[in-house]
């Protein structure tokens, strides 16, 4: 398929009346029920059991899955407010790491549209964490069973990172989605430790990676459930060395570290 949506798809959902307004022409009749060709994405379906596997024409190549995450990111999210298009884009997100997965696509090009993507949903996860209008809470309570679209993304990409390696191909943002990683499963000794060993040295020593070590070691240092360096975390936390998406990744565990802070102001 070399449009953003097959031909197929775009007309069952027209009949079916399930486009999404941002796929739909713009017209004074509210009535007037037209897809956009130029417009529609396609949407994320999840297989079922016993289902054929997709048609080749309705499968995107990575050329178009890159058009296509260019269009939501640079057009949608520029006209729309965020937390009006947040549902669109993640299902059609959701849609573009599927048809990765389809073709069991692992080169540079899924590297890419995956850490664009890993970007997008941090984003979300805090500027939309008190918008009562999106259902991002959901993807906070799943945070920490991996089951997130973020903690899924980050994953993906370890998993990438991993194999290229093995080809001695190494991609330049690794050691900063390496950091988000680790910010993101903090509480997770497990995941992060496997992180640890896995991560080749250079970016293991990048100096995202050890501020990210650096931040998870100050927020998971628990007495009797206390945290006693809640002071040092958070003013790490304003330093210029925190970007604004490790930042974000940090603010997924406030609700906890403010807790344990507060039992450690009881104990003193």
């Amino acid at each position: 398929c070399m449009d953003m949506c097959p031909e197929f798809e775009r007309h069952e959902r027209e009949y079916q009346k399930g486009l999404d307004p941002l796929e739909r022409l713009s017209t004074a009749s509210p009535n007037d029920y037209q897809v956009d060709h130029a417009r529609a994405v396609k949407r994320y379906r999840r297989a079922a059991a016993g289902d054929p596997p997709p048609l080749p024409c309705d499968v995107r190549p990575p050329h178009v899955l890159e058009m296509t995450l260019d269009y939501l990111l640079n057009e949608i999210l520029a006209k729309t407010p965020l937390e009006q298009s947040y549902a669109f884009v993640r299902d059609r997100t959701r849609s573009i790491r599927n048809d990765l997965t389809i073709q069991n696509y692992r080169g540079k090009e899924a590297v890419t549209l995956n850490e664009r993507i890993a970007r997008y949903h941090i984003l979300c996860s805090h500027t939309l964490c008190d918008n009562k209008s999106v259902t991002i809470q959901q993807e906070h309570e799943q945070l920490k069973k991996s089951g997130c679209f973020l903690s899924r993304s980050l994953l993906t990409l370890s998993e990438h990172y991993k194999e290229l390696a093995t080809k001695n191909i190494y991609m330049p943002n690794e050691a900063e989605f390496q950091a988000y990683s680790i910010l993101v499963h903090a509480y997770n000794n497990e995941m992060v430790t496997r992180f640890e060993l896995d991560l080749p040295e250079h970016v293991f020593l990048d100096d995202r990676v050890q501020l990210a070590l650096e931040m998870r070691s100050l927020m998971t240092v628990e007495q009797n459930g206390a945290f006693n360096n809640y002071a040092a975390f958070f003013r790490k936390l304003r330093s210029a060395k925190v970007s604004y998406l490790m930042a974000c990744c940090l603010h997924l565990h406030f609700v906890r570290v403010r807790r344990n802070a507060l039992k450690a102001m009881q104990l003193a």
